[in-house]
């Protein structure tokens, strides 16, 4: 079990009133830019490279069905761009 899968035991994968994507528009985007930049150092093991991966993936998902739902087009562009660059990277 790498760190991500305890994390998301630890917190049992609810959403907490405290919870900083509640408190501050635009998280999700901050953490796909951060998975990014881990993932393009390189550093990770082949398993976490794949959970960060994946992890990414989800959030790029939730980025983009808001988008859709506000009808942002630009952002949609953006982030299918992200997304199908980083699907060609899948091991």
């Amino acid at each position: 079990m790498n760190r991500y899968q305890r994390a998301r035991i630890m917190t049992c994968g609810c959403v907490h009133e405290d919870q900083l994507s509640r408190k501050h528009w635009g998280m999700d985007r901050f953490r796909i830019q951060a998975l990014e930049n881990i993932l393009r150092q390189g550093d990770l093991k082949a398993e976490d490279y794949e959970a960060a991966l994946a992890v990414m993936f989800k959030k790029i998902k939730v980025v983009l069905n808001g988008a859709r739902k506000r009808d942002n087009h630009e952002l949609i562009s953006a982030y299918e761009a992200v997304l199908a660059e980083w699907s060609t990277k899948v091991e």
